[in-house]
């Protein structure tokens, strides 16, 4: 075991709560560690410590006066009204905001997907510029093929074939 493993354990090891197993390995390391068996010392000394110390009295009426303040904030809690942290106005605003939101970004999709819907000649024209513009921006306009189709136009159109 390591130390970082054994002092998480320290505690369970002082309770008497560790496996059998976890119990030799702890030991095995305790052996040969003076930093470990340092914090168990430490931690036995303030269990033993804890043990000893007596019980504080519960003071006379305790029990009634913790009933009587948790009844009371009962009370207020009832008083008060479910809405008061979130006025109306505060409610509005908020729902507001988030309605333009999604129309904003109802819109921007509307917009840059304009062109994804069109079928026959004029979608595919479409298609062809787009890869055409891919291939300058690439720059692989030296893999066009005179006289057929280019490779890159050739592999674009694979590709592009699921975007369709």
């Amino acid at each position: 075991m390591r130390c970082r493993d054994v002092q998480s354990k320290l505690d369970l090891s002082v309770r008497q709560q560790l496996t059998s197993v976890e119990s030799v390995q702890m030991e095995a390391h305790l052996a040969s560690c003076p930093a470990c068996r340092k914090a168990l010392a430490k931690l036995r000394r303030l269990e033993d410590l804890l043990v000893a110390a007596p019980v504080p009295p519960i003071p006379e009426g305790f029990a009634e006066r913790v009933i009587v303040q948790v009844r009371a904030q009962q009370t207020a809690m009832a008083l008060r009204k479910p809405d008061s942290r979130f006025p109306v106005w505060a409610r509005l605003r908020s729902s507001t905001g988030i309605a333009a939101a999604l129309a904003a970004g109802l819109l921007l999709g509307l917009f840059m997907g304009r062109d994804t819907w069109r079928s026959g000649a004029g979608g595919q024209a479409v298609a062809a510029s787009q890869r055409t513009d891919l291939l300058a921006a690439a720059g692989l306009e030296p893999l066009i093929e005179r006289g057929g189709d280019p490779l890159t136009q050739s592999y674009l159109s694979l590709t592009m074939a699921g975007d369709r």
